[in-house]
């Protein structure tokens, strides 16, 4: 090889060197910023109801399950059937009830 083609094939690969590690520093500063971004605190609670579920006196609340758009309720009723109760956080109805049975 002359002399110049070698000069210019390690500039070449120190040129991809440096490509390689700048894209390496761009995967790594856009992970770190996806994963901060999900890292989010809790809503604080604002809103307060008071809220009749219609259930009958002696009813108790076995499970409860929060999500994003929605609180789930286990009551067991005075019976000894259950039910679920879906509760609309945002305006604290009441937006359906399942009862449960065994089959």
């Amino acid at each position: 090889m002359r002399r110049g083609t070698l000069r210019a094939l390690k500039i070449l690969v120190v040129v991809m060197g440096l490509l390689i590690v700048a894209g390496f520093a761009v995967i790594a500063t856009e992970l770190v910023l996806r994963v901060a971004s999900t890292r989010t605190e809790p809503a604080q609670a604002t809103t307060t109801y008071d809220a009749s579920l219609g259930l009958p006196a002696g009813s108790r609340i076995v499970d409860l399950v929060a999500t994003n758009d929605r609180v789930t309720l286990h009551v067991r009723l005075p019976d000894g059937s259950d039910r679920l109760v879906l509760i609309d956080p945002r305006s604290g109805s009441v937006t359906a009830r399942f009862a449960l049975s065994v089959s």
